[in-house]
């Protein structure tokens, strides 16, 4: 069985705040709930249904378009009638607050609905759910990266470019 990086991001709980950060949803794909955003590393046929069948709406791609080959997530999320958008955190440039508005704004936008947010890697989905928590849930920084490690954040380049964005 194939294990997948796909983090179930639905509703912040007093649990997740207290720092339970993992819940297992199902035994096919691996899910962790942190807040009213999913969090995958690259998308797949099956992530996006997995996404679906548990009530997603929106998907947001942060990769930079130059990292968009002929891979059709856009056809993809269409046909299953999820809504699509590209909002790229380019992979070598620093986090800014434009950049993460700019996601956070399409988060907001969905007034709840879940959101899945993916990069080819699941590092800077991973930073921006730190910035998300930090900013928009008042998380402590430190235990908001924390949180992003246990959820996808495996680049030390990333973390450090993540950790000056959130100074």
């Amino acid at each position: 069985m194939k294990a997948l990086a796909l983090i179930f991001v639905v509703s912040m709980s007093s649990a997740a705040i207290a720092g339970e950060v993992s819940t297992p949803v199902k035994s096919e794909q691996v899910f962790t709930r942190v807040d009213d955003v999913f969090v995958a590393a690259k998308l797949t046929p099956a992530i996006m249904k997995e996404f679906k069948a548990a009530g997603g709406e929106i998907i947001i791609d942060v990769r930079d378009f130059s990292e968009h080959g002929e891979c059709g997530e856009a056809a993809m999320a269409g046909k299953l009638g999820l809504k699509f958008f590209m909002s790229p955190l380019p992979k070598a440039d620093p986090f800014t607050k434009e950049t993460i508005a700019a996601v956070e704004k399409i988060v907001a936008d969905a007034k709840g609905k879940p959101v899945l947010v993916s990069c080819s890697t699941g590092n800077r989905a991973a930073g921006f759910l730190a910035a998300h928590l930090v900013e928009k849930k008042r998380m402590a920084p430190e235990k908001a990266i924390q949180v992003a490690k246990a959820n996808g954040l495996n680049s030390d380049f990333t973390e450090e470019l993540l950790r000056e964005y959130l100074k």
